[in-house]
């Protein structure tokens, strides 16, 4: 289906990246927009907004992690200032975060990672 999702969208002049790598993101992904199509992960989190199906932060904060051929502009300390202004501005379930983690097969790195950055919850973690 993420086949005939990028030929629509490139039907209707979009310009979409399919299943890119950090080379693909490098050299096509300007500033003019893009739309990056991959392929969704079985039970992902993710809510509905009038009638739209949308990513849940959880969703973003894992794939940031995991996905670091997309995200490669956001590792290191800028990935550690996205995780800490998003908890310090939103409610995070880290429960549903560790659960998309164990699908995406990050699962104890993520687990070590947020440890690391947010010692307050290792009980939680």
């Amino acid at each position: 289906m993420t086949e005939s999702i990028f030929y629509f969208l490139t039907e209707k002049g979009y310009r979409v990246i399919y299943h890119p790598n950090e080379k693909d993101v490098t050299y096509y992904l300007g500033s003019g927009g893009s739309v990056i199509i991959t392929n969704l992960v079985s039970r992902s989190p993710v809510s509905k907004f009038k009638k739209v199906t949308i990513s849940t932060l959880e969703k973003l904060l894992v794939d940031a992690f995991t996905d670091t051929n997309i995200y490669f502009a956001f590792q290191g300390y800028e990935l550690i200032r996205i995780f800490e202004n998003a908890e310090s501005k939103c409610n995070i379930n880290f429960s549903v975060m560790l659960n998309y983690s164990r699908r995406r097969g990050n699962y104890n790195k993520l687990k070590s990672y947020l440890k690391k950055i947010f010692p307050q919850y290792e009980s939680y973690l």
